[in-house]
């Protein structure tokens, strides 16, 4: 079932999120409210069967119940009316939502131990959010970590560089001194 999707995620990361805003039709003052939220999600499997999804920002909780494959009513965080259908593809929680002939899928699935929402509307990707569960044993890269990443990775490529030129003189060398043993020989 959705078991690995269990558990409260909180928002660390949101891609396009207002272009994405923009194209399901959500005006401008709504589009600067959701810019502000860091959602939570809490995800449930209940002993009868159903799932719940629970969105908690600091200005709107939006909760939804659903079986798998069975559509529903559905009210979004940006006051959309749509019918929407839950399904568990391949690992990957896939929630389409219609509306007045348009069409979303929000495609949330696991990859080292975060949850990625990818979220599409008609044939454009245009939304991609990443959640976590909270841990307090991996080590955040700093900015001295990421600028000593750049510097090695500089380094290495321009070791490279040189080491390639030194073989391209050496060939370049060794055909103009085979060539002038030719002539003189």
């Amino acid at each position: 079932m959705a078991e690995q999707f269990v558990g409260k995620w909180k928002m660390t990361s949101s891609d396009n999120f207002d272009e994405y805003m923009k194209a399901v039709g959500a005006g401008f003052a709504s589009r600067q409210m959701a810019n502000l939220a860091k959602p939570s999600l809490s995800i449930a499997v209940h002993e009868q069967g159903f799932i719940s999804m629970k969105a908690v920002t600091t200005f709107k909780t939006l909760e939804i119940k659903f079986q798998l494959d069975e559509e529903f009513d559905e009210t979004t965080a940006d006051d959309r009316k749509v019918r929407t259908t839950v399904s568990l593809v391949d690992g990957k929680l896939i929630q389409k939502q219609t509306w007045e002939g348009k069409t979303t899928i929000i495609e949330r699935e696991i990859q080292d131990s975060k949850m990625i929402a990818v979220c599409v509307q008609a044939i454009y990707t245009i939304l991609k959010q990443m959640f976590s569960l909270p841990t307090y044993s991996k080590k955040e890269k700093n900015e001295f970590d990421l600028l000593f990443d750049f510097i090695a990775n500089w380094l290495f490529s321009a070791a490279s560089i040189v080491q390639h030129a030194a073989n391209l003189s050496l060939s370049l060398f060794l055909a103009l001194s085979l060539s002038s043993e030719m002539y003189h020989g």
